[in-house]
């Protein structure tokens, strides 16, 4: 399970524990959410990075809705690159803060706990910064896209003018 497995905490006697935004792995090797002592015990870092967890796919899905939203409609976006643009960012940047999980005094800053390194799901969260990265680029650096209004209207009232020329005759 990925889910407890974004910090892998090595203690002083070389076991590794995982460590995740929502979870912990027991001895056992089971994955148990945190529980109350723990939430309890939030320095601040924790809370960020479990509120940024969310937030980022939420940013990227409105993103997604926003761009399909476009996709459909005939008439021009609604305020062209800026808005998604903005949201794309915010994306990326949760999903960066996601990282302060590492500044936890919980999970890697005790005496118990040697170092923390990436697990599977820290490196999954990684490749989603350079994901939302890569496609602000593209989206801010792209070319506009044209609206269908224009295209649909244009075509249709030039053919419709020469059909309408043809048809007076005398003139």
């Amino acid at each position: 399970d990925l889910s407890c497995h974004f910090i892998s905490a090595l203690s002083h006697n070389q076991e590794t524990h995982g460590v995740g935004l929502q979870s912990f792995e027991t001895d056992a090797g089971t994955c148990i959410p945190h529980n109350d002592f723990i939430k309890q015990n939030y320095n601040g870092m924790e809370m960020a990075s479990k509120v940024c967890g969310y937030v980022a796919p939420s940013l990227g899905t409105v993103v997604v809705a926003w761009f399909i939203m476009e996709c459909c409609k005939k008439e021009s976006c609604w305020g062209g690159k800026c808005i998604p643009s903005l949201l794309i960012m915010g994306s990326m940047v949760c999903q960066a803060l996601t990282f302060l999980l590492f500044q936890s005094e919980l999970f890697c800053g005790n005496e118990d706990i040697e170092k923390c390194s990436m697990g599977d799901a820290g490196y999954r969260s990684l490749q989603a910064c350079l994901v939302y990265a890569f496609s602000w680029i593209l989206f801010y650096c792209g070319p506009s896209p044209k609206s269908l209004k224009g295209v649909m209207s244009s075509s249709g009232s030039s053919s419709r003018k020469k059909k309408e020329v043809k048809s007076k005759p005398g003139k």
